[in-house]
């Protein structure tokens, strides 16, 4: 018979779990987020056969290490959409035609979750008047998400935001055991590498500047100093006149980072 889940996340091991998190990930965990933090660490306790949440915490500073990704994995947020924002791709569309149509370029998905903003992006590279060739770098803390990006495997419903013609140009329909899910063609996902990264770490293993970085959604969840950081980040991995795309409800309002206004949450280095 099942022991119930019956305690709740006290305010001692709320505090231990979001100060972990904080200091590993860079997330903020507001105390309004005390019952997501709850049900989310329930479900990994459930896969662990841990009933109690102080348990769930002297398990973690026992196994550290072998933890602590699991437990980034369980509280991160991954909602995306395929054209999420659908006014950034006309936008980067826009810049690719007019700005860097005749040269190599490369993008950072920063913050990729799932996949579907890295593969949006290289649709619109494949439909604009571009002529030279492209890397997508996709990086996320998320290690569960970065596997489901790599395989490129959807349910039917998260690609039904797109034109058929785009649907039969850049995706399978499953049959039989995938029925039901439609996969990104290998031509579309060779163009995308889909790497761990840590926005927190102190230094990226990635080589050269991007023209456009894409980190949307993602410094919300971050406070001001850690805000900081990043965007000084994303100013040095920028070539003087490159683009950073942020999330609707985001912006830069630091006057120490010379960016550029270009259009709603979009900025370009001076």
């Amino acid at each position: 018979m099942d022991i119930p889940f019956y305690q709740q996340l006290s305010q001692k091991d709320f505090d231990y779990i979001r100060n972990i998190v904080y200091k590993e990930s860079g997330i903020k965990l507001s105390e309004m987020k005390r019952a997501l933090v709850q049900s989310r660490l329930l479900r990994r306790m459930r896969e662990l056969g841990i009933h109690h949440y102080e348990e769930y915490c002297n398990f973690l500073r026992d196994n550290y290490d072998d933890e602590i990704e699991n437990l980034i994995n369980c509280i991160t947020t991954n909602k995306t959409e395929f054209f999420r924002e659908r006014e950034h791709f006309s936008i980067l569309q826009r810049i690719i035609e007019q700005e860097l149509s005749h040269k190599n370029i490369s993008i950072w998905s920063a913050g990729c979750s799932t996949g579907e903003e890295a593969y949006s992006i290289a649709i619109v590279l494949f439909e604009s008047n571009f002529n030279g060739q492209f890397r997508i770098i996709a990086t996320d803390i998320d290690t569960k998400v970065l596997q489901t990006a790599k395989n490129g495997k959807y349910p039917i419903e998260a690609v039904q935001v797109l034109d058929v013609s785009l649907l039969k140009k850049y995706f399978l329909k499953g049959k039989e055991q995938y029925d039901g899910y439609a996969k990104v063609k290998d031509f579309l996902k060779e163009k995308i590498s889909f790497q761990y990264l840590n926005l927190l770490d102190e230094s990226f293993n990635l080589k050269g500047k991007f023209d456009i970085i894409f980190c949307r959604n993602v410094m919300i969840y971050f406070d001001k100093d850690v805000q900081a950081k990043v965007l000084k980040k994303f100013y040095d991995y920028l070539p003087k006149g490159g683009y950073l795309f942020l999330g609707y409800a985001e912006a830069i309002v630091s006057a120490n980072l010379p960016f550029h206004y270009v259009a709603h949450s979009v900025y370009q280095k001076r």
